[in-house]
């Protein structure tokens, strides 16, 4: 099982992990992969969380479903001296 949007991705797959011990892999196990912005981010293999964490999601979805953030645009030349002004360049 997998999910994937954008900068996300979630997935749910059978692992054998190497026993360096025994130089051989281990029986599957169940394993959650979850990625945002391509760094791995740990989540508990619990079920109750899992399904309240997922109720607590699709409502957040519910309440900003008609919610509009303003677009910010930047020209080239605001853009360079936003990252002159961040990085401590002097123009």
């Amino acid at each position: 099982m997998s999910f994937s949007h954008g900068t996300v991705y979630m997935d749910l797959r059978l692992v054998r992990e190497y026993d360096i011990a025994k130089q051989d892999y281990g029986e599957p196990i169940p394993k959650i992969i979850l990625l945002v912005n391509n760094k791995f981010v740990p989540i508990p293999f619990d079920s109750v969380f899992l399904k309240q964490f997922g109720d607590f999601v699709a409502s957040i979805g519910e309440v900003i479903e008609d919610v509009k953030l303003p677009e910010e645009k930047v020209t080239v030349e605001e853009a360079k001296e936003k990252m002159r002004k961040f990085s401590g360049v002097k123009s």
